[in-house]
């Protein structure tokens, strides 16, 4: 029920409008969230950096139905990515395709993208795609394989919820693609994705084994640090 609940919310425009605009007035929006601007985020990264860790930023947004408003976005990217260049590149960029135009277009999100990832390329940093719910899957990975052709400092995220995954795992394995895997966050029909957490879990082993053995440089996210763990000798 709860979690009914919750992508209930998430679907609602008034809420998730209140949230950007009053969410980081909550202690618990702070924990998850760096800053509104990119001057807030540094100590941030900087803790994450000497713990060892890797970072990626992402500019909050998603769904946008205006041109003009990923045009914004994209300026907001192209700014970020510009910055991080003249601090080594401390972190790179992760963005929602939905943001930047999927919704309008494939070929509005194809330029805008392509105009973050040509600015990624000349500061020296890469950029990842995320990946949304499931009628976004076909059209993110045609605008990633697009620009994948010209670029190589860009990556895009699969998720093991989905069924179809492991045959487009394969595929882009098979183009050098550098995939990040998750397990996925939206609510999802069964016809297209696994309803148990134990079908996710396993789906999630098998391609990470998967992309071990013939990825490019694969990353993996989770927030669950035992449903993906393998079974030891």
């Amino acid at each position: 029920m709860l979690k009914r609940a919750v992508y209930a919310l998430a679907d609602s425009p008034t809420f998730t409008a209140w949230v950007s605009r009053y969410g980081m007035r909550w202690g618990f929006a702070q924990r998850f969230i760096a800053g509104e601007a990119i001057d807030d985020v540094w100590p941030s990264i900087q803790e994450l950096r000497d713990e060892g860790m890797a970072v990626t930023l992402d500019y909050l947004g998603e769904s946008v139905s205006d041109v003009d408003a990923t045009r914004v976005a994209t300026d907001t990217y192209c700014a970020i990515v510009e910055e991080l260049g003249r601090c080594d590149n401390v972190a790179s960029v992760s963005l929602k395709p939905t943001q930047l135009g999927l919704s309008i277009g494939t070929e509005l999100a194809e330029q805008n993208i392509g105009r973050i990832v040509a600015a990624a390329k000349e500061a020296g940093n890469f950029v990842r795609i995320d990946m949304e719910d499931s009628p976004t899957t076909t059209a993110t990975l045609d605008v990633f394989k697009a620009l994948r052709a010209q670029y190589d400092n860009l990556g895009v995220v699969v998720q093991t919820y989905l069924h179809r995954t492991a045959a487009d795992v394969r595929e882009l394995n098979s183009i050098g693609a550098q995939l990040r895997l998750c397990k996925g966050a939206y609510k999802e029909p069964e016809s297209v994705a696994y309803q148990a957490k134990e079908d996710v879990d396993r789906n999630y082993r098998e391609l990470a084994e998967l992309l071990l053995q013939e990825g490019h440089y694969p990353a993996f996210a989770t927030h669950d640090d035992r449903g993906t763990q393998w079974d030891r000798p």
